[in-house]
């Protein structure tokens, strides 16, 4: 408290007119505090200076009329017995109705108090009906003013302290207008104040269950229904099957003239309500309790596996991993689910009485650097709207001057010669915890020529892939973020045999039939299949496009023969003009995890794989082809084999013959396996021509 004591002392002599409620509170604390030691008449001038501040203030608050009041009162006390009267006189003024016994003071100092209110204050009393209904109980919550200064509200019949005089009296109340009196008021006497109010206005009261609900008279909001109901009306709840705990308070349309009205009730969950009303005169008029009816919609959220996870619905935690039936409001949400790492955002749309369910996959995230310009060459503002526009990821905006997170240049790390990244791009990942990093700048070539070059960079590759962009058509740069969201497409459909177009002939003829597949048993080698469900077969690849685990008609040497394709596994085409390789790997690293579907996982896996071999990244994919948990045990297509030949290929480009060969030679035992899909060639034949190559 020692600071605290410091600045008091410095702000005895700083003089103000326009003391504020806060340097009132402290300055009162502090009297009170100097009253209550030992020093008790150092307090005097402290209450004095605060006493004769806020009685030249117009306007009191509550807070500034409590210490008002108690400042005259201690400085009664102090003054005690030759100054007291003055102080206490003062206190009538200010609230003729104290009553000094409720303190714990002297009965002495108390006596002098009553006995002065009793020559200085009267008494009146209140009690006036409504006009239109007399026969009524007298009329509450009216404000009462005396000369100006509200001094209470009535409560049916009402007593008030007033002081000595001729006084004014204005009693205002909603719906009705004011009642004005001047009357004589004689100290230690009660001054009766008899008479009527006349309606100006109708007043509709309703009750609502529950509470909490906004009312709209005409599309004007009038307020929100609150508290609990009085107990006067638990006989007609509980008829209606409520308890008064249920529902609110009376609620008050106040202002309302003659006419037809439409109130309208609204509450989230629940359905509004809307009741027409008709005002025919001015009068009081308290309607049934407005129920309302609850409504609520469901979401369920999963993922893959067991992997944990934070749900969020419009930034509030409603759980972890998984959300079964949770109840919520109809309506628009975001839906975030907060994964180790990463993140899962979608916008969902709850409806009344349905259940939503949503798999949840966390995507990968993007860390924007923006656009840095060179040579006064100012970029297409384009650029950074269409970063935002990114449907599937999430894409955050840092500064790369922001030492505190960014401990390296980004452009500088990102645009060098090598296109390969060091350990300070690692090192600045890592706070950062993104999985690809997007950086662009303007460079001018040819003098006059601008360029955007944008480069690409994810922590799974030691590779950075860089685009230089016209800006004469940077319509480009645009395509390839629309390419971002593009659906990566990792399995693909199969009946089970080998096919080729032959020159002259119609459809596609079939070059093998696989045992155990759809089609074994139902064609063999040599046959032709001219139509797919009713249109001609034009090309092999038709076979690919079809849906997995639906019927389909193949037309087989004239014969209509029925087909259920299953689904394998495909090779995502590497085309880095198209679809940038470091956006693919960091997405495919997350289906690999997080795909609802295991085999897209274990095709995210393999692309992952391929991907970063084609990047250069060799030793990373020799790692996940040659993994003892990663194992792909199926009869044909892309199966083990498949990743015998690409652990072959990694261990060419590591210069590791002998273990290329062994590679190999195991490629060679799974006569079923091939390359790019069921369709493709097979990999025992290319893994012998690796052989005769070693």
């Amino acid at each position: 408290m020692t600071w605290l004591f410091l600045l008091l002392f410095a702000q005895q002599d700083i003089v103000t007119t326009d003391l504020s409620t806060d340097t009132v509170s402290l300055d009162f604390e502090r009297a009170v505090a100097k009253y209550n030691s030992i020093d008790r008449d150092d307090a005097k001038p402290m209450f004095e200076q605060i006493a004769d501040s806020l009685e030249q203030k117009t306007e009191l608050s509550d807070e500034e009329q409590f210490i008002l009041r108690e400042s005259l009162k201690f400085l009664g006390v102090i003054t005690y017995p030759g100054g007291t009267a003055g102080f206490f006189e003062r206190l009538v003024k200010v609230d003729p109705g104290y009553d000094m016994s409720s303190q714990k003071l002297s009965p002495k100092i108390v006596k002098i108090f009553d006995d002065l209110k009793a020559t200085k204050v009267g008494q009146i009393r209140i009690g006036l009906s409504d006009a239109s209904d007399r026969g009524s109980a007298l009329l509450s919550d009216a404000t009462v003013a005396v000369d100006g200064k509200i001094v209470g509200l009535t409560q049916g019949e009402t007593m008030l302290y007033v002081l000595a005089g001729t006084r004014h009296i204005e009693i205002e109340k909603p719906n009705f207008d004011v009642f004005q009196k001047d009357i004589v008021v004689q100290a230690g006497k009660v001054t009766t104040v008899n008479g009527v109010m006349y309606r100006n206005s109708s007043e509709l009261v309703f009750m609502t269950v529950p509470t909490g609900v906004k009312v709209f008279l005409e599309g004007v909001q009038q307020g929100t229904t609150e508290g609990t109901a009085p107990i006067t009306y638990a006989e007609t709840l509980l008829r209606a099957g409520f308890t008064p705990s249920q529902a609110s308070d009376l609620f008050s349309v106040n202002g309302v003239g003659p006419g037809k009205y439409v109130l309208r009730f609204e509450k989230p969950c629940y359905k509004t309500k809307k009741v027409e009303v008709e005002v025919a005169q001015n009068e009081r008029r308290v309607y049934q309790p407005v129920t309302m009816e609850p409504v609520y919609s469901y979401v369920d959220v999963t993922t893959a596996g067991n992997t944990a996870g934070i749900v969020y619905l419009n930034d509030e935690r409603i759980g972890s991993l998984p959300i079964r039936a949770y109840q919520a409001c109809p309506g628009e949400f975001t839906l975030k689910v907060q994964f180790t790492d990463g993140q899962f955002i979608k916008h969902i749309i709850l409806e009344e009485g349905k259940t939503t369910s949503v798999v949840a996959e966390p995507l990968p995230s993007i860390v924007w650097f923006g656009v840095r310009e060179e040579a006064n060459q100012a970029p297409d503002p384009n650029i950074d709207m269409w970063m935002k526009d990114l449907k599937t990821w999430n894409v955050s905006f840092v500064d790369p001057n922001n030492t505190r997170l960014v401990q390296h240049d980004p452009y500088d790390l990102f645009f060098n010669e090598s296109r390969s990244v060091s350990e300070s791009a690692m090192s600045m990942a890592r706070p950062l915890g993104a999985d690809l990093y997007v950086v662009a700048r303007v460079v001018r070539k040819k003098v006059v020529i601008r360029f955007l070059e944008v480069a690409f960079w994810t922590p799974l590759s030691k590779k950075v892939k860089v685009y230089s962009i016209d800006f004469r058509e940077i319509e480009k740069f645009k395509e390839l973020l629309q390419n971002l969201d593009m659906p990566i497409k990792l399995t693909h459909s199969w009946v089970g045999a080998r096919l080729a177009k032959v020159e002259g002939q119609n459809g596609c003829k079939i070059l093998e039939v696989t045992p155990g597949s759809p089609l074994a048993g139902l064609a063999v080698a040599g046959d032709q299949i001219t139509s797919l469900d009713g249109k001609f077969l034009n090309q092999p690849s038709q076979l690919v496009q079809i849906s997995s685990n639906k019927t389909v008609n193949l037309e087989i040497n004239g014969t209509n023969v029925t087909v259920t394709p299953v689904t394998c596994i495909a090779e995502f085409p590497f085309n880095p003009s198209v679809f940038c390789p470091q956006a693919v790997v960091a997405r495919l690293d997350k289906l690999s995890k997080y795909a609802p579907d295991p085999l897209v996982q274990q095709s995210a896996k393999f692309n992952r794989a391929r991907y970063q071999f084609f990047l250069g990244d060799y030793q990373q994919a020799f790692d996940t082809f040659s993994d003892n948990s990663f194992k792909l045990s199926y009869d044909y297509g892309i199966n083990q084999g498949t990743l015998f030949f690409y652990q072959g290929l990694c261990f060419r480009r590591l210069n590791l013959s002998a273990e290329a060969r062994a590679s190999f030679q195991k490629a060679t035992q799974y006569p079923e396996g091939t390359l790019f899909d069921a369709y493709g060639p097979k990999v025992a034949f290319w893994a012998e021509a690796q052989l005769q190559q070693l």
